[in-house]
Formats: C-alpha cells, structure tokens, sequence
C-alpha cells in the first residue's frame, strides 16, 4: 500500500559475476543469466520469463508486451576479455500479478536484499549514480 500513485519498480541487491565489479553485491534490477542453447526457447521474452522463474518460482508476472523495453551492451574490462569481448542486458517491463517477493532470499543465495522504489529513491540504494553505466541508462528508460 506504499506510493499507490506512483510506479513502484523490484531492485533487488545481487551478487554480480563479472570479475570486473566494483562490488560483491549491487543494487540491480533482477538479472540472471540466459542459456542461448537451448532451443526450446525461441523468443526474447520466453527467456525474461525463464530468468524470472529461476529467481523466485512463485512469481507470477505479467510482461507488457513482448519486446524489450531497453538494452544497454557491456564491454567487458580487459581482465574478462580473453572469455568473452561483452554482454548484452535486456530490460523487460513486467506487472506483478501473485507471490511473494520475499521468496527472492528464500530461493536464491544470489540475492541478499530487495526493494520496491519509485525512480526518486534510486539514488537511497545506489551510491555514485551519475557515473554508473547500468543506472545512467535504466534512469532514461525508466523516464520513457
């Protein structure tokens, strides 16, 4: 019942992968890995869906529509790169409709802390906001 007229957007404070990171754990939207190989999956969407349900199995959520809402692309820093040049990440708008978010820490070990914010209280949970390429971007997607 918080902030009912405005948007309420899920962070959630998870372990980055990225060996580049300046920090163990960061405020993020919920992010996981894709697996491109398997073929049962064919739409981008599918795999938001997938990526959801592999950090919290009880949440039901509604995604408006089926592309993404944004992409940034990540180069990776030069201790990375002899794995892999970059990463895409693709941001889906999605509706909770059912569940628990606390079920976040419950099913993954990933995961330490969550929030639901408005685009205002960004800057409470991220420091050195202006200079971070993840937030900089999300903050103009989420202007749109």
């Amino acid at each position: 019942d918080r902030c009912l007229s405005q948007r309420l957007y899920l962070i959630v404070k998870q372990k980055q992968t990225a060996k580049s990171a300046k920090e163990e754990f960061c405020w993020r939207f919920p992010e996981a890995l894709v697996n491109l190989e398997n073929k049962a999956i064919k739409r981008m969407r599918e795999h938001a869906e997938a990526s959801v349900g592999s950090l919290c199995s009880d949440l039901d959520v509604y995604y408006v529509g089926n592309a993404p809402a944004g992409f940034v692309n990540y180069e990776y820093k030069d201790e990375v790169k002899d794995k892999a040049y970059g990463a895409s990440l693709f941001f889906y708008r999605g509706q909770l409709l059912e569940g628990e978010t606390s079920d976040l820490l419950n099913d993954n070990e990933d995961i330490v802390d969550f929030a639901w914010i408005t685009e205002n209280e960004i800057e409470n949970y991220v420091q050195d906001i202006e200079n971070d390429e993840y937030w900089s971007f999300a903050r103009k997607m989420l202007e749109k």
